[in-house]
């Protein structure tokens, strides 16, 4: 008797397998229903779905009339400020391997910083509570020591570490102190230091060929993405980097479990550093290069963003259960939002009813 119960018990589990898949194959197709039916508004781009480092959903869509370049799964688009993420986990590699600390200053490694900017810390910067009235005053100037001269050039607009004000300037000055701390250019730095053992064989930088990584798709605003000369200070450290959806799944995986990180540096990458602002039900605050969801204390999201040159924009959002939404977007801005936002909205609506999604 023993063990028919137990063979009608197991045959009840396996029934409620067969329907939980068939219902997730369900709500995978009506995420791809929805981003079709976008294309018929402008929508171009790739969608990726994975749980864990399964992928389930993969997809290129392509805008109805042609406003945008086809692109196809392995096309490559710039991820603008997702690239700030690469360089705090740089920052984390250094820090691990003793050539700077979080509680580092700004005159420590810059040395023509003045006065009232000399105290801030490189957490400060990673956190954007650094307080310099950013303006992207390294954008345009290849020259690093100009770029940081017009960077600390810039009025405090509030006392370091006494508020929250996203910007880029702080991530290229994190790009500079990089370079000071490792006497190697932060692109050789983070490629060496991450994309080679992490295997991101396909993200590269702006003006910067990399053997493997493909040249981004072109966009719905070519115009934005031409190189001039060497990469200026604007596509350092904050911007300039270009990836594809199969590299940023890999990337996430890569800060969930190594190896390129210790546990602590990839648990506080995704923490929650600094509170910014209420979304109800949701507490948004920025880690370091990410911004970071939480709800009575917990996390609930993790997410990579940017938008940028060409019209190319990205979303990345990680769920603590292992699912991963990526959509990249060579359409630019949508309803106030950007392509690859509302995307991935849709397609969080479609794989999780329930959830409250922005």
């Amino acid at each position: 008797m023993r063990r028919v119960c137990v063979v009608v018990a197991l045959l009840a589990l396996t029934r409620r397998a067969d329907g939980q898949q068939a219902l997730s194959r369900a709500r995978l197709r009506a995420a791809d229903a929805a981003l079709r039916a976008l294309t018929d508004s402008g929508f171009s781009g790739v969608a990726l779905v994975a749980t864990g480092t399964t992928v389930r959903l993969e997809r290129a869509y392509a805008a109805r009339g042609g406003a945008v370049a086809r692109p196809t799964t392995g096309s490559a688009f710039w991820i603008a400020s997702m690239t700030k993420g690469f360089t705090a986990a740089a920052v984390l590699r250094l820090a691990e391997h003793g050539r700077l600390s979080l509680a580092d200053t700004v005159g420590r490694f810059l040395a023509t910083a003045p006065a009232d900017k000399r105290a801030i810390t490189v957490r400060q910067l990673l956190t954007h509570t650094s307080g310099i009235d950013g303006r992207y005053a390294g954008g345009g100037i290849q020259d690093r020591d100009r770029a940081v001269a017009a960077i600390l050039a810039q009025p405090l607009a509030f006392a370091p570490g006494t508020g929250y004000r996203y910007m880029d300037d702080d991530y290229e000055l994190l790009a500079a102190i990089v370079e000071v701390a490792t006497r190697r250019s932060w692109a050789d730095v983070v490629e060496a230091e991450l994309l080679v053992p992490a295997g991101l064989s396909r993200t590269g930088f702006w003006c910067r060929h990399r053997s493997g990584a493909p040249s981004p798709i072109a966009g719905i605003d070519a115009r934005r993405a031409r190189c001039g000369g060497p990469a200026d200070w604007g596509h350092r450290g904050a911007n300039g980097m270009s990836s594809t959806a199969r590299d940023l799944l890999r990337w996430t995986a890569v800060l969930r479990d190594g190896p390129v990180l210790g546990a602590a540096s990839r648990a506080s990458l995704a923490a929650p550093q600094v509170f910014v602002r209420r979304e109800p039900p949701a507490d948004v605050s920025y880690g370091y290069g990410v911004r970071v969801l939480t709800r009575n204390g917990r996390v609930t999201e993790v997410v990579h963003s940017g938008s940028g040159d060409d019209g190319h924009t990205g979303m990345v959002r990680v769920f603590p259960d292992g699912l991963t939404v990526i959509v990249l977007s060579n359409a630019g801005a949508h309803a106030g939002t950007t392509w690859s936002a509302h995307a991935a909205r849709r397609v969080v609506a479609a794989l999780r009813p329930a959830t409250v999604t922005r």
